[in-house]
């Protein structure tokens, strides 16, 4: 993992500073970018290239004032793919799930998991095909992208198909209740995480 240079502390003369500025991580498909009216789209493109060459990870522990990156083994380096959704249960385990949108049946490096808090990342040897979300759903992780949804109940290990629905985004509660939401307004509830 390497280190993310800190910015200074102190403004000289308009100098950004973690106490006067935000980082925004922003999401460069092209359908995420409809709602962007505050600056011209090609040039946030433009600006944030170095994010599509490697899937990495960015992990800040003190509200952005430092910032440290990981590399996963995801597939990357062409614009249409790289990591698309992160999770974790815990301080120490999560999933990272991506994938190349374009061909969203192919499962070539399309998710990796961490048990040290992110750190390191280990390609999931048998994973689903793209997904762009991923959560964990009580005692599962649940996996949804274009092509379907999946389940893993092996902290990521092997996964299951669900379902062959479009979905985009997934979220659960604590107790295991859990929607996803897709194209045209589709949304989904999950009746059971339990089974």
């Amino acid at each position: 993992m390497s280190k993310v240079h800190s910015l200074a502390k102190r403004s000289e003369k308009g100098l950004l500073t973690p106490d006067n500025c935000v980082a925004a991580m922003i999401d460069l498909q092209p359908q995420m970018l409809f709602g962007v009216n505050s600056h011209d789209r090609q040039t946030i493109i433009n600006n944030n290239l170095a994010f599509a060459k490697a899937a990495r990870v960015f992990h800040s522990g003190d509200r952005g004032r430092t910032w440290t990156v990981a590399e996963t083994p995801l597939l990357a380096g062409i614009e249409s793919a790289g990591g698309f959704s992160i999770a974790f249960r815990d301080a120490s385990n999560g999933v990272i799930v991506g994938g190349d949108y374009r061909k969203p049946n192919e499962r070539t490096s399309t998710g990796a998991t961490t048990h040290d808090g992110g750190k390191t990342w280990t390609l999931i040897e048998k994973p689903p095909p793209f997904r762009s979300g991923v959560a964990w759903a009580k005692n599962r992780w649940v996996a949804v992208g274009t092509s379907g949804s999946d389940i893993s109940t092996d902290e990521g290990a092997t996964w299951k198909p669900l379902d062959q629905e479009n979905y985009n985004t997934v979220a659960f509660t604590s107790a295991g209740a859990g929607w996803a939401a897709g194209p045209k307004g589709r949304i989904a509830k999950f009746m059971n995480a339990e089974q």
